[in-house]
């Protein structure tokens, strides 16, 4: 099962950034990671991520 990782606020983002290294920049946001880097995708999209088999997690 492949996961996307649900950022809602700017704090979220900062946490997001710190945990997985990475330098995210939009919130709210889901971000897939593909091929080694997390890929940020509009927060609208999350009902045909978990159609496709994703599974939404929050940052905390």
């Amino acid at each position: 099962m492949e996961i996307a990782i649900k950022v809602e606020n700017q704090e979220e983002l900062e946490l997001f950034n710190k945990m997985y290294g990475q330098e995210a920049v939009k919130a709210p946001a889901l971000y897939v990671y593909v091929n080694g880097i997390y890929m940020e995708n509009n927060i609208e999209d999350q009902n045909f991520l978990e159609a496709i088999g994703y599974r939404i997690i929050g940052v905390r």
